[in-house]
């Protein structure tokens, strides 16, 4: 169960920074039924919610709000 749902958040992240689309869209596109779940998992695997990714680094820097990549 684990693997697939590293395999589901992983295709969304590459959703949202490669195709530019939102959260909530990249979550129904990789099975999620609710975006508040989605957000939940996603924070909790990848250490920031979806609405932190920044399309250079993947994620926001340390020095931009304390987060790391």
């Amino acid at each position: 169960m684990q693997y697939i749902k590293k395999i589901r958040l992983n295709h969304a992240k590459s959703y949202i920074l490669q195709e530019g689309l939102a959260a909530n869209i990249a979550a129904q596109r990789v099975g999620y039924e609710s975006a508040a779940q989605f957000r939940c998992e996603f924070k909790r695997y990848f250490g920031v919610p979806p609405s932190r990714i920044d399309e250079n680094a993947g994620f926001i820097s340390k020095s931009n709000n304390g987060y790391m990549k």
